[in-house]
This record gives structure tokens, sequence and C-alpha cells, in this order.
């Protein structure tokens, strides 16, 4: 009979296609931290809030600049709350991951993206 713990590992890895601009994707590993139903919970709601917030900044007429501030704060927030370490060759730390998710557009989302897909697998088995 297979072994199964009711309690999780508190983290699981993922490797992440981490997009660039003008070239391939890299393979970057990343560790997430595990949440349980409650808080994948409210990580989904507080998706949602940012979501609305930021429509909201563009129906008032908020300028690009402005919109993407917003979002790139979120990304930074929802990713603190999410990675414990990654493959880069930067050390993991708040300053870097700010770095992380001003220097590139895409590769925030899909970090995030790859942490929500990795309880998909769970999911859909039950």
């Amino acid at each position: 009979m297979p072994t199964f713990r009711i309690d999780p590992n508190p983290t699981f890895a993922v490797t992440v296609a981490v997009p660039r601009a003008g070239g391939e994707a890299v393979e970057v590993p990343f560790t997430f931290k595990f949440l349980d139903r409650e808080q994948l919970a409210e990580h989904f709601d507080r998706k949602h809030e940012h979501q609305k917030a930021l429509a909201e900044l563009v129906q008032t007429g908020a300028s690009v600049r402005e919109v993407t501030a917003a979002a790139m704060e979120r990304q930074v927030e929802t990713l603190q709350g999410i990675v414990t370490a990654w493959g880069f060759e930067d050390e993991f730390s708040e300053e870097a991951l700010r770095a992380f998710v001003r220097t590139s557009a895409a590769a925030p989302e899909a970090v995030i993206r790859a942490f929500e897909q990795g309880y998909e697998p769970a999911r859909l088995g039950n």
C-alpha cells in the first residue's frame, strides 16, 4: 500500500519557464510554500481583489505608469507570500525579488501561474 502523509511537505518545487524579452525562456527552479485549502483560497481572494483594483485604476483614467506600479507591487507581495527560494544566481531576497519584477513584464506572472498550476494535479485527482 502506498504511503501517504496527511501533513504535506511545507514546500514544493517547480521548474518555471521564465520568459525573457527577445530570447528563449530560461528554466529556473522555484521552491514554493505549500498552502492548505484555506490559505490557497485567501491567495485567490487577494488575486481577485488586486485584479479588481487594477481595473478600477484603469477606469479612473490612471496612467500606464500608475497601473504598472500597482501591478508590480501586487506581484512582489504575491511572490513574497509564495516563493521561498529560486535557482537564479542572485540570492532570494526582497531586493532581488523587486529587481526580478521590475525587469520583466511577463516573468512574475509566469512564476505565479506555475505556483497555481502546482495544485492542479492534486485537485484533478480528487
